[in-house]
């Protein structure tokens, strides 16, 4: 039985860190995750949902009992990276690490992409533009050590606007020439901004999102 612990913000799933490293998913956990001892809480929005789909994958039932706290004390405790022994095969030889991911890519969607810097090491400011669709970014601390580079302009664009039901919102057309609106709120990477709070009305991340270290940014 695996225990969702939720508070009035957000939620995770408690998971044995040994029991993602028998999926092969460790890897794939973002630093939106928090970690304490032997066990992985796993964010709901992304990373509850990789462990989900690999426990499918092999046939297997997850069944989940809920532990709800106004304000969890998860948020307190360390965000989730990799430890040594995470990146070792089963003879205790550390895997390469080109298997490692540098950076993560986060759509408004909740869409999560591994992205690489053009020389293997760190980012420019240049190369950042285009995956973050915009022409000024910054950079906010993050939990884990992380950054979060983002659109810095996006109240600005001309392109975004206030939906009564669906809130911050990219503005288009379709073939048809009607206007549509795509969420822009990034919720996902809003939560990593503010790790310590719930619910969130200000000072929110839209549009994409990159996390990294904060070293991996020249």
């Amino acid at each position: 039985m695996y225990v969702c612990h939720v508070d009035a913000g957000h939620g995770w799933l408690a998971v044995k860190r040994s029991e993602l490293k028998k999926l092969g998913i460790l890897q794939k956990i973002t630093s939106f995750s928090y970690q304490r001892g032997k066990t992985v809480y796993l964010e709901e929005d992304c990373d509850a949902g990789t462990f989900m789909k690999a426990k499918e994958e092999k046939g297997e039932e997850v069944l989940m009992r809920e532990s709800y706290h106004d304000y969890s004390p998860i948020r307190s405790y360390e965000g989730f990276s990799l430890r040594a022994e995470d990146t070792e095969d089963e003879e205790g030889r550390s895997k390469p690490k080109g298997e490692q991911t540098m950076a993560k890519l986060i759509k408004p969607d909740g869409t999560i992409e591994d992205i690489q810097p053009a020389n293997g090491t760190d980012f420019t400011f240049q190369e950042l533009y285009g995956p973050l669709d915009c022409s000024m970014i910054q950079i906010c601390e993050g939990k884990g050590g992380k950054i979060l580079l983002f659109d810095e302009e996006f109240l600005c664009r001309g392109d975004i606007a206030q939906h009564p039901t669906m809130g911050i919102c990219k503005v288009g057309r379709d073939e048809n020439g009607e206007t549509t609106y795509t969420p822009y709120l990034n919720r996902l990477a809003t939560h990593a901004m503010h790790p310590s709070m719930g619910p969130f009305e200000h000072n929110v991340v839209c549009g994409n999102c990159v996390v990294c270290d904060s070293d991996q940014l020249k």
